[in-house]
């Protein structure tokens, strides 16, 4: 196999993510803007090359650092499915399984509580443009068995006779916990508020100390009632390099946006008060230029707030990183 590798972007001991592959030897001798389309254009070449063992496939793996610090990784294994097998009935697809830790399990649009109580979040697909796939992400938190179940890929799709048709082949554990939670129950909105304040804070993307200037009156939009608030930035204290302390913004916010101290309730938030608000900026593209605050994640700004907060930012060393797909969430 050959083996590539590159840094991404600037690199220094402040942050930099470090990249290795190993390809199919055979494969990176074939021209071809990807993998499997320089297979495609000399069919009778596969057919020959997998007589005698060969396998297209490749493995990737990242490791991101902050401060001399690792605290992320990525494994991806693939294999090149040969045509006429499996659900791409004579057509070359890819498929691969993925594992990746991090800080976080939230993403854009989505706040995963049972995937945080769990400790992991995993996605599967038959249905992606040319490949089949399985993937895990895992924090520091996750269990020490779930971590050592995922782990158990077959490294002999690369060296076996058989080839591996699906995602199931390379990873049975891991495919079989995503079927499982694909078919679990969606939480409603109110199970945020049961999360300890630190989680919250971990896998918040964004956050700053305000101060309510005003609440406008309730409206519907495509998301439900929600309200515009007018804020004043006291501190900004994660991912917070888009505002300046004074900055006045609008928010659009569910009315009952506050969590109560025991986190079972909500309840309005208050013109005049300070909190710590636990919001999603506008991703690029989207039509809105609001910043969002979701349910429960508006906390008043109290002593034991601010430890729970600071305690939670601590256990995320990506926040606030450049040139990281997980300042993302």
């Amino acid at each position: 196999m050959g083996c590539p590798w590159r840094l991404r972007r600037p690199c220094s001991q402040h942050h930099c993510i470090y990249e290795i592959g190993l390809t199919d030897g055979w494969g990176r001798r074939l021209p071809g803007p990807r993998f499997h389309y320089s297979w495609e254009e000399r069919p009778w070449l596969f057919r020959i090359y997998s007589l005698f063992g060969g396998r297209p496939a490749w493995v990737a793996a990242n490791l991101r650092v902050r401060d001399n610090k690792v605290w992320g990784a990525d494994f991806v294994l693939a294999v090149e499915a040969y045509p006429g097998e499996g659900r791409n009935k004579g057509s070359f697809y890819e498929d691969f399984v993925g594992l990746a830790s991090g800080t976080r399990l939230s993403y854009p649009g989505h706040f995963g509580v049972r995937e945080i109580r769990e400790g992991f979040r995993t996605l599967e697909s038959l249905q992606c443009l040319g490949c089949e796939f399985v993937e895990v992400e895992m924090t520091p938190q996750t269990n020490a068995s779930d971590i050592e179940r995922f782990n158990q890929i077959q490294f002999n799709c690369l060296t076996g006779w058989r080839s591996c048709k699906h995602p199931v082949d390379l990873a049975p554990a891991l495919w079989a916990q995503a079927l499982q939670e694909e078919q679990g129950q969606q939480l409603s909105e109110e199970q945020p508020c049961l999360l300890p304040t630190q989680i919250l804070a971990r896998e918040a993307n964004d956050i700053a100390i305000v101060k309510v200037i005003s609440v406008g009156s309730g409206r519907v939009n495509s998301i439900g009632a929600h309200r515009k608030l007018t804020v004043r930035i006291l501190q900004p204290m994660k991912n917070g390099r888009s505002y300046r302390t004074t900055d006045t913004l609008e928010f659009s916010a569910d009315p009952d946006a506050l969590r109560a101290e025991d986190g079972r309730d909500r309840s309005p938030l208050v013109v005049g008060n300070e909190y710590f608000f636990l919001y999603r900026q506008p991703r690029p593209g989207e039509i809105s230029t609001t910043p969002a605050l979701w349910p429960c994640h508006a906390l008043l700004n109290t002593p034991a707030n601010a430890a729970s907060i600071q305690q939670g930012i601590a256990l995320d060393p990506s926040a606030g990183e450049p040139y990281d797909y997980r300042d993302a969430p």
